[in-house]
């Protein structure tokens, strides 16, 4: 049997410590500012990117992996030996996992397994730590796919945005829902339907009242509960991410929560200030 390489993207944030110790492959997606391009994590950091948004009044644009990109990643690693599963971010949300398949039917269709994750961020993350787990246990790549698509509808993503200013500079609120959104102190609590992102519910009040009511929709789940991964997932919210894992460790018993900074592509969305949670059940 030949050796597994586990590959995601920039999107499913995962730290480079992360990738180093499990020995998993993570190809960037672009950010654009204008004419300016940036892979995501190597060419610009979240710090820089924000930097960039106020210097310039202009939010960045995210795009996805190109075929070409992927050609050259899986014919050096199919070359090595390896059989390759790729996890990335959702078909509904980018085209990297289209562009994936594309290069995939040009070169070895036997040896490359694609993933698609249905999630972005730390959902995307969690498939690839128990695609990793998998691997370890010795399972070819075909029989990690299989799994890992198994899971891929028992992923549970929550976001809280506290700050409503990026959605509406990216066209995805509309003004007057920005200006009554700040009005009322609203902030939503998004998570990933089909695919795509939904709004799950409008808190008002407090960003550690939207944190709250992230660890009782998590109660919902407890007796389903998958105890080996949780991940808190911040663009520059360490004090909420601290008080989010608390009460999660105060409460369950969980192997591994890790947390998580978000990358250029994800933060580009939400701005800073936002976290969440993704976790998986049985």
């Amino acid at each position: 049997m030949n050796k597994v390489l586990i590959l995601t993207d920039s999107t499913a944030d995962l730290s480079q410590g992360i990738l180093i110790k499990h020995d998993i492959q993570s190809v960037p997606l672009y950010i654009r500012f204008d004419e300016e391009v940036y892979l995501d994590g190597i060419d610009i950091t979240t710090e820089e990117l924000y930097e960039k948004v106020i210097e310039t009044g202009m939010l960045a644009k995210s795009s996805g992996l190109r075929s070409g990109d992927f050609l050259i990643t899986f014919k050096k690693f199919i070359s090595r030996g390896f059989d390759i599963v790729y996890i990335g971010v959702s078909s509904g949300l980018s085209g990297s996992v289209q562009a994936a398949e594309l290069a995939r039917n040009e070169i070895a269709q036997d040896r490359i397994f694609i993933v698609d994750s249905k999630n972005l961020s730390s959902g995307v993350g969690l498939l690839v730590l128990k695609a990793k787990d998998l691997r370890d246990q010795g399972f070819s790549a075909q029989e990690i796919k299989r799994k890992i698509d198994q899971m891929v509808p028992h992923v549970k993503t929550y976001f809280i945005i506290p700050d409503l200013t990026y959605l509406y500079m990216g066209n995805h609120i509309s003004g007057a829902k920005n200006f009554f959104g700040k009005l009322l102190n609203t902030k939503p609590i998004l998570t990933i339907k089909n695919g795509n992102v939904d709004i799950v519910k409008k808190v008002n009040g407090t960003i550690h009242q939207s944190m709250d009511y992230i660890v009782k929709t998590l109660d919902k789940d407890k007796d389903s509960l998958d105890h080996d991964y949780l991940m808190v997932t911040h663009s520059y919210a360490t004090k909420s991410a601290k008080y989010l894992k608390d009460q999660i460790e105060e409460k369950y018993e969980i192997k591994n929560i890790i947390d998580s900074y978000a990358g250029c592509v994800i933060s580009a969305h939400i701005g800073k200030g936002s976290i969440g949670i993704a976790y998986l059940t049985k």
